[in-house]
């Protein structure tokens, strides 16, 4: 399907009060699923992929931001492959935006990637 189909068939979605209706309720579990995980998900529990690794080393992205970003981020966006996005603004970076791509489905969660997105404002 291609992008302008996939728009029309979200236009029409959007248009049936059943559909909106799920929307709500899936956004509204969605938002205590991240409140949740923010205020109770031990850090500690937490592992870097190998990918991870090599890009903090190659992208100069130190710990601490990692750590600040997944603590206290700026925004948190649920991606539709299940991922967990942590945003947070680095002021120590020139005040770019660091995403941190979390997979919370397993045990310990795992940050899949992490990297300055040019695309947030």
């Amino acid at each position: 399907m291609d992008k302008a189909a996939r728009q029309e068939q979200w236009e029409q979605a959007i248009c049936d009060p059943e559909f909106m209706r799920d929307i709500r309720e899936v956004e509204a579990a969605f938002a205590l699923a991240d409140a949740e995980s923010l205020l109770g998900m031990d850090r500690m529990d937490l592992e870097l992929s190998q990918h991870a690794e090599v890009v903090m080393q190659e992208r100069g992205i130190l710990a601490d931001w990692l750590h600040e970003s997944m603590d206290a981020p700026d925004r948190v966006e649920r991606a539709p492959d299940g991922t967990v996005h942590y945003l947070k603004q680095i002021e120590a970076f020139g005040g770019r935006w660091l995403r941190v791509v979390v997979n919370e489905s397993i045990q310990p969660a795992r940050v899949v990637t992490l990297f300055f997105d040019r695309r947030v404002r």
